[in-house]
């Protein structure tokens, strides 16, 4: 599942939430079917998640057992994220590299 994006102003929290629920619904549609489902971070213009705050943001809100994590690392050092911290913290969300 591709990087969540932002294009209004304004506060992110819903913004947060919303994307969690579709996240978390595409797991479980997933699940159903048989197919793993991981949510691959972008660092382009707008999207939700770019830096470690938003990960940790994204994360803390997504079910580990529905939604993995396909990293990035071109995109983690955009967002300038510790690469080895970043993929330690997170790693056993990682489905693949």
């Amino acid at each position: 599942v591709g990087s969540a994006t932002s294009v209004s102003e304004g506060p992110r929290d819903d913004k947060f939430a919303i994307a969690a629920e579709v996240y978390n619904r595409a797991g479980e549609l997933g699940r159903k079917a048989g197919v793993d489902i991981a949510v691959h971070p972008s660092s382009h213009h707008n999207t939700l998640l770019f830096d470690r705050a938003d990960y940790d943001r994204i994360f803390a809100l997504i079910d580990p057992s529905l939604v993995g994590w396909v990293p990035d690392t071109g995109h983690i050092l955009r967002g300038h994220e510790d690469m080895i911290d970043t993929l330690t913290t997170y790693r056993d969300r990682i489905r693949y590299i």
